[in-house]
């Protein structure tokens, strides 16, 4: 990228509405969703409680709730304790705690790692808790590390889960303790501490997989149920791969399944499942995010995955009709977990650059060869003249190619109570192409809450927005240029670029990038409200409505240059390398979809043997607009590129 080179296609007063808009919306659904966070936030060190006839129990886990604080005690400490009454407003933990245990003959020991450790009163002056702080990392059978792995000390509250590279840290109350490790899938592990600091361990997968509770059409199902062919990748296997898409973090991982993938920013990869059934109805898969039917899910944020389920064959396909023909792709995103808030960030840096390059010519074997095949199969003259040669040697490969820096960072906040579950997150990605002038933007949101209204009915909301800029290139003509230009040329000198047509009827590749601008900025916002009524236990009542709107814009600003004259921009005049107009082309894509599930299922078990019954209507409407138009002699000013 250039200095002064804008990121970002400018955008009309239309443009500006139309995101002005869907900013709105999701400003409005994104409070809507976060509420019950505002609600439910407290301090560490003010309480507020208003509970009347309450175990001591209760009240504790009240505490922990809406603090950080945790206990430590032995259960028979409250064996025929009364209950109490506790009414307090923004008060500090030693006087919620000196109004509980008044007269009950507990007393307390507030550590520095806010672990409060409850015995009786009279041996409260002997406490003695040697705190250790235990790290380690959790790996898989083939030692990748597993992310997400629930590390408790067993017996109390403290708790804590892997990074996306399976390390953790944990602070115990002694050597004594003993730590359990449990992952869905593996079995679940249990490890005494002793003196050690450091604990790292290896997790066996579990026995009872087939229990595994996958994703299939409007439903799941338990593995060992599925008749059809369907295969599962969980979203930890997928946040671990430096990519952009989910497609492509599964790429190799599933039988069957095909992806190919550029590698460029913001490309969207080929996905053929169990090859190409068709070629005029076209072979791309159907996919499924959240209940939501769409073409393209680049707007996900692989941090934000559960599980991607694949249904292969007809069997499993079936449910959703001809146009599930070439297999279908179900993403489940994450939701929060009752318990305290938990909060998630992990980042991802490296470099991308080009291997295994062609190793190309330098300027006096290159004018060898031609002079040579001239000389013996053309007119018999030299076509280069080797004396002009001025010691100028260019790699043109290493002119239009570069190091290309990629970041991506997420952050999540998950928790919830008995009646709330809330899962928040956002991230950002950030890559340079291997190709000079091309890089790609991305931000996304997202917001997926549960709420309990009864025992019987829930309420669901699923919530994601993205935004996302890039900066393209015509690869296709790059490296074509590049691979037949003359490399005694020089690429590019004090602001002027070498005359590469007049040498061989091939364009500066470098010029071709650099006068080239294409850019393209996107906003999209899906969304899913269901409530799911149970009325009998064997009988579940399903509505869901879901929303996809999408706003693309395209900018494609080409520069004028002229090979002559005054405003000749090369070192040599001449040539067929010029554009004698500059040429602006704009083009607007406006794109919504909704879908309106509503299905009954029935559950039955008879002893060994079970009855599944699945009946609904999906009510479904499409619409998509594009604009496009064209001008010539547009002024080089990105503010007037409408």
């Amino acid at each position: 990228m250039k200095s002064g080179r804008n990121m970002t296609a400018p955008l009309g007063k239309t443009s500006y509405l139309k995101i002005a808009r869907l900013m709105k919306m999701v400003g409005a659904l994104m409070l809507l969703c976060c509420l019950h966070v505002s609600a439910g936030g407290y301090t560490q060190d003010r309480i507020t409680l208003n509970l009347e006839s309450a175990d001591l129990k209760k009240v504790l886990v009240a505490i922990e709730k809406k603090t950080s604080y945790r206990f430590l005690y032995n259960q028979a400490l409250f064996a025929n304790k009364p209950k109490v009454n506790v009414k307090v407003t923004n008060a500090e933990i030693t006087t919620v705690l000196n109004t509980i245990f008044s007269g009950s003959g507990i007393g307390y020991e507030i550590l520095d790692s806010k672990l409060i450790v409850l015995k009786t009163a009279n041996n409260i002056g002997r406490i003695q808790v040697r705190e250790i702080r235990v790290t380690g990392r959790v790996t898989a059978e083939n030692g990748a590390g597993l992310a997400n792995v629930s590390v408790t000390v067993r017996g109390t509250s403290i708790g804590t889960t892997t990074d996306a590279n399976g390390n953790y840290s944990i602070s115990a109350p002694d050597g004594s303790a003993t730590l359990v490790f449990s992952y869905v899938g593996y079995q679940t592990q249990e490890v005494a501490i002793g003196n050690r600091t450091e604990i790292n361990i290896s997790l066996t997968p579990s026995a009872s997989q087939m229990e595994q509770v996958i994703v299939v059409g409007y439903g799941t199902q338990r593995r060992r149920d599925v008749t059809g062919s369907v295969a599962s990748v969980r979203g930890a296997e997928l946040a671990r791969q430096p990519v952009q898409t989910p497609t492509q973090a599964v790429q190799g991982r599933v039988a069957g399944v095909q992806v190919i993938s550029s590698g460029a920013p913001n490309s969207l990869p080929v996905v053929r499942v169990r090859g190409t059934g068709t070629m005029l109805g076209g072979a791309n898969p159907l996919y499924v995010v959240d209940g939501i039917i769409t073409d393209d899910i680049r707007n996900i944020n692989n941090a934000d995955i559960v599980s991607m389920d694949i249904l292969k064959d007809a069997s499993a396909t079936a449910i959703y009709g001809m146009r599930a023909a070439n297999g279908v792709l179900l993403i489940t995103t994450k939701k929060g977990r009752s318990g305290r808030m938990v909060i998630n960030y992990d980042v991802n840096l490296g470099i991308r650059e080009a291997s295994n390059l062609v190793d190309m010519a330098g300027p006096n074997q290159y004018a060898g060869y031609l002079n040579e095949a001239s000389r013996f199969y053309g007119t018999g003259e030299n076509i280069i003249d080797t004396t002009l040669l001025d010691g100028t040697s260019t790699d043109w490969f290493d002119e239009i190619l570069r190091r290309g820096f990629y970041q991506n960072h997420n952050i999540s906040l998950s928790g919830g109570s008995e009646r709330v579950n809330y899962f928040l997150s956002a991230g950002y990605t950030t890559e340079e192409g291997i190709v000079l002038t091309n890089k790609f933007n991305r931000f996304t949101l997202r917001s997926n809450n549960d709420y309990r209204l009864t025992n019987n009915l829930r309420l669901s909301t699923l919530l994601s927005y993205t935004r996302f800029d890039h900066d393209d290139v015509d690869l296709g003509g790059a490296f074509n240029s590049a691979y037949r230009a003359a490399p005694y040329i020089a690429a590019k000198r004090d602001g002027r670029y070498g005359n590469t047509s007049a040498a061989g009827n091939v364009g500066n590749p470098l010029l071709g990038l650099e006068k080239n601008a294409i850019r393209g900025l996107g906003n999209r916002l899906q969304a899913n409200i269901s409530l799911d009524f149970r009325p009998i236990s064997w009988l579940n009542l399903r509505s869901s409505y879901g929303t996809d709107l999408n706003f693309y814009k395209n900018t494609n600003y080409a520069y004028k240059f002229l090979n002559a004259g005054p405003e000749n921009v090369f070192l040599v005049a001449g040539g067929n390398q010029l554009r004698q107009n500059s040429q602006l082309g704009v083009t607007d894509i406006d794109a919504n979809r909704w879908v309106w599930d509503n299905t009954a299922t029935v559950t039955r078990e008879f002893g060994e043997h079970s009855f599944n019954l699945l009946a609904g209507v999906t009510a479904e409407k499409f619409n998509f607009s594009l604009t496009s138009g064209t001008r010539q002699n547009v002024p080089e000013s990105q503010n007037q590129w409408y």
